[in-house]
């Protein structure tokens, strides 16, 4: 619903409204991972997500789309864009054939959402800190690894959410998880991390809010005439005002204890 009302639901314009969008798919994707992960074990976890990669793959290389057959990845031609123009109403983003958040593509961003979750229960396993980052080292590159052999048969690509792509992605997700889970957690270096600390705690907030209303009013305010004698620093310097703008909006809730949970 707050995916619905970012993207212009109260506009009640609703043969333009975009009916999918980042918050959908992550409200879908967590949903059926949820179900996934409180009913299976780790080991059922994986080869369940190894079954849905290898399925949507065969989808998209072996249904034929009407005009151009089976195993076509263009833009045009490829299954998920096809499933789009017949059931998903509304307009698209953000390629003109289909959605880059449509129906088809929900099933392997399942698989992203199943990659956080093992990656949390290896995190809250008894196994030794060093071990965890190694296991995490180990895993996102092996993720990385297993995306390149795939690409040239089946290309690392978001806007219909590629087994690859979700591989690939996920790879380097692992291996920033692990970066700040030795710089924090191991090595107790916490202080730094304390601006993202008020961003992470609302991040659904934030992102809904700034599609609803323009911080830009509040930093025009009071830096509007200052910015015009800044040249060619001028932009720059108001975005930097605009991400200052935003997180005194966090601060204040994180300060009031204010967190949007869903």
């Amino acid at each position: 619903m707050l995916g619905l009302v970012y993207n212009g639901l109260l506009n009640f314009h609703f043969q333009e409204q975009r009916y999918a969008g980042v918050l959908q798919r992550i409200g879908i994707a967590y949903c059926l991972a949820a179900v996934v992960y409180v009913n299976t074990a780790w080991r059922t976890q994986v080869a369940i997500s190894v079954a849905i990669l290898l399925a949507y793959w065969a989808a998209m290389t072996l249904i034929p789309v009407p005009g151009f057959g089976a195993g076509c990845l263009t833009p045009e031609g490829n299954l998920a864009a096809y499933i789009d123009q017949k059931l998903l109403p509304g307009s698209f983003c953000c390629y003109t054939y289909g959605d880059n958040e449509g129906i088809l593509s929900n099933l392997p961003a399942v698989v992203t959402a199943l990659l956080c979750a093992l990656a949390g229960t290896w995190i809250r396993s008894k196994a030794p800190s060093g071990k965890k980052v190694r296991g995490l080292l180990l895993s996102g590159i092996g993720l990385m690894a297993v995306a390149r052999v795939w690409d040239p048969v089946f290309p690392i690509n978001k806007l219909y959410w590629s087994s690859s792509y979700v591989l690939y992605s996920g790879g380097w997700s692992v291996l920033l998880f692990a970066l700040f889970y030795w710089i924090i957690d191991v090595r107790g270096w916490k202080a730094w991390a304390f601006p993202f600390v008020v961003i992470g705690l609302n991040p659904i907030t934030i992102y809904v809010v700034q599609g609803l209303f323009d911080f830009g009013i509040v930093v025009n305010i009071f830096v509007r005439g200052f910015a015009d004698h800044l040249g060619g620093f001028k932009m720059p310097f108001l975005v930097l005002c605009v991400l200052v703008v935003k997180w005194l909006f966090l601060y204040h809730l994180y300060r009031q204890k204010i967190f949007l949970k869903v």
